[in-house]
């Protein structure tokens, strides 16, 4: 009932981007990815310049279905968008698991100069520079 609800929200108002996300999120958690996935990318195609609609999608590509490379462009595009740093760290973590760590450690180092002083964000760059002998 939840997710008919969410679908008449999101078809009254296409810009619902919270409402494809939590009706996306709702298909996941039942195990139905090919509607969770089908209602992220309907909401990317609808919301293109709403970063928190890409970022939903590279987050279910990079922690549902472990598609870290599908999730690089997606969450790339969030992070251009403006979404929060602490919410682009899985861009960072999805550019390392796809094999790009060099990459992902220029990403945490940028991210230290908008979040000066982040643990988080020194302990993934210690951490990089360290199998990357250095960086």
């Amino acid at each position: 009932q939840i997710i008919r609800a969410l679908e008449t929200a999101v078809w009254l108002d296409p810009s619902y981007v919270e409402g494809f996300a939590n009706a996306a999120y709702l298909y996941w958690s039942l195990g139905r990815n090919t509607e969770a996935i089908g209602t992220y990318r309907k909401n990317v195609y609808l919301n293109p310049d709403d970063c928190e609609a890409h970022w939903e999608l590279g987050f279910y590509y990079f922690n549902a279905q472990k598609r870290y490379a599908d999730a690089v462009p997606v969450l790339r595009r969030a992070w251009e968008l403006g979404c929060r740093p602490e919410d682009a760290h899985v861009y960072a973590h999805a550019l390392e698991h796809s094999g790009r760590p060099r990459e992902a450690l220029a990403l945490w180092r940028e991210f230290a100069q908008v979040e000066p002083g982040s643990g988080v964000v020194r302990l993934n760059i210690e951490r990089l520079e360290a199998l990357l002998g250095g960086g």
